[in-house]
């Protein structure tokens, strides 16, 4: 939720109490969070089904702390999905949204020029690989570095990638050197 819509006001349907979000996501206590580990990290979460104005229906809302204290809260239409589903669908969604962004921004997913089906098909195949090879060195440079920057991700693919391309080179020009000192007889 952003900041905007924190400020409407829900009724607890459990409580019967009436105020804003806001004001509700404050007032709880530690004790009120229960403790879950999701893609290995401890995150701390709080659910409550309430109505909230201007909506007809009841709704769930989540609220989640990480362990650095960063708090996110989410609301859900589906009162049926414990707050934990709906913490995790959130995060599954929440790396497609990553991927349409950096997809968008820094392949040039927007800038296709291709008019056939096939050619954005095969330009979208390209962007995916792209993305796919970004991502395993970000977390592979991650791994050595403690700040990482995704001008220096870029930068080491683009090493590896013109060290590839000479070495293309340097294999076709001594294919073509062996082919000149050896002849290669047919064996039929």
């Amino acid at each position: 939720m952003d900041k905007r819509e924190l400020n409407y006001i829900c009724h607890d349907v459990k409580t019967g109490f009436i105020r804003k979000i806001s004001k509700y996501v404050e007032g709880l206590s530690e004790s009120e969070f229960e403790c879950v580990e999701i893609n290995d990290e401890k995150i701390y979460v709080h659910e409550v089904v309430v109505e909230i104005q201007d909506f007809r229906f009841p709704m769930k809302i989540v609220v989640c702390k990480d362990e650095s204290g960063r708090q996110i809260v989410l609301v859900s239409t589906d009162i049926s999905m414990s707050g934990i589903e709906i913490v995790s669908t959130y995060l599954e969604r929440w790396d497609i949204e990553t991927y349409f962004k950096s997809a968008k921004q820094e392949f040039n997913l927007g800038k296709c020029k291709l008019r056939t089906e096939s050619g954005q098909r095969h330009w979208m195949i390209l962007i995916k690989i792209s993305y796919l090879i970004f991502k395993e060195h970000m977390e592979y440079v991650k791994k050595d570095m403690e700040v990482v920057s995704k001008q220096d991700v870029f930068n080491i693919i683009q090493n590896a990638l013109s060290c590839l391309s000479s070495d293309q080179s340097n294999v076709k020009s001594d294919y073509n050197l062996l082919e000149i000192n050896f002849e290669i007889k047919d064996a039929t």
